[in-house]
């Protein structure tokens, strides 16, 4: 069945996506399967947008300032796929704003403390610095050397600052409940 039998007056934005994504496949008649893939879909998008983010922030650290032209496109387009799928779920009406307990989850704080590590890996690529811990490393490995030691010294405070954040919002939010029930 095509999108125009199944989804009449969709526009050509939303034509694109049900395209992509297949969702006029006959696999999606079975409510049980759609539902598992469904999930499934989710899970790997999540997955994804971490790995992607700690992948991106290793090159920034690692490559310095010529990782630059590769770190940046893929950053980019992993914001374009999260708005995206942001813009698809307002337009069918479907609830998707965060909660002030969703925010302080630590699934969010390790998103968080991975955007801040790519954020400052990019930062350390920009402006070109150069901390070296042997001033006679130089070179590609010299640098991926420092990268690596740099980017594991700061992965774990970044972290520790976002679960910091997390626990001071989730107490925030118990307080402020415990307010209102009075």
């Amino acid at each position: 069945m095509s999108s125009e039998t199944k989804s009449p007056g969709v526009g050509g934005s939303e034509k694109a996506l049900r395209w992509i994504a297949g969702l006029d496949h006959p696999f999606y008649d079975d409510e049980r399967q759609r539902f598992v893939w469904y999930e499934a879909s989710t899970i790997g998008f999540q997955l994804f947008l971490y790995v992607n983010l700690a992948i991106l922030g290793t090159m920034a650290w690692i490559g310095g300032t010529g990782a630059l032209p590769y770190v940046w496109p893929m950053l980019v387009a992993q914001f374009v796929v999260v708005i995206k799928a942001t813009e698809h779920a307002a337009r069918k009406h479907a609830e998707c704003t965060p909660t002030l307990r969703d925010l302080a989850s630590g699934k969010t704080n390790l998103y968080v403390g991975l955007l801040v590590y790519v954020i400052s890996g990019l930062a350390r690529g920009h402006w070109g610095l150069r901390d070296s811990l042997d001033p006679d490393r130089s070179g590609f490995f010299g640098g991926a050397i420092d990268g690596f030691t740099w980017g594991l010294v700061t992965l774990p405070f970044f972290m520790m600052a976002g679960l910091l954040v997390g626990a001071v919002l989730v107490k925030r939010e118990a307080l402020s409940q415990a307010v209102v029930d009075e």
